[in-house]
């Protein structure tokens, strides 16, 4: 969901892309864990960390900046996408999941048609694009 997260950002500045792109890199560390699940108040010390990692991940991409100012967005964005995947991609569920009870899918249907082989060739493309943009707007 990251490629179709950073597509929704288009309209925004290449470091609010690429934090985009980047919004679940923790998870490359931490497990993917459901959302009632990691939003469960006992999970608290889980996100904290997740967090923290987050953070150190978006310093090193030179995006910690973006991320702290959009955070909100990103976050609004990424629970469309959970919401459209819910919809589309996974089994009825009779349990209303509470971070994301209230919000709408996206109208387009989200349709596995791509293998990961082609996934993580186009998630290496657009990472390097945006790295080379976020770098040379730090030149400027």
């Amino acid at each position: 969901m990251s490629l179709w997260v950073m597509a929704r950002l288009s309209g925004m500045t290449v470091g609010v892309q690429l934090v985009g792109l980047l919004h679940d890199a923790a998870e490359a560390y931490f497990r993917d864990l459901p959302r009632p699940i990691k939003h469960d108040p006992s999970m608290s010390f889980y996100r904290e960390r997740e967090e923290n990692l987050k953070r150190l991940i978006f310093r090193w991409a030179g995006v910690l900046d973006d991320y702290m100012e959009f955070a909100n967005i990103i976050k609004a964005v990424d629970a469309v996408a959970l919401a459209t995947e819910r919809r589309d991609l996974m089994a009825p569920c009779r349990f209303r999941w509470g971070s994301i009870a209230d919000v709408d899918a996206h109208d387009d249907k989200i349709v596995p048609s791509v293998s990961a082989v082609v996934s993580r060739m186009a998630f290496k493309y657009h990472f390097t694009r945006l790295r080379i943009a976020v770098e040379d707007r730090k030149g400027a």
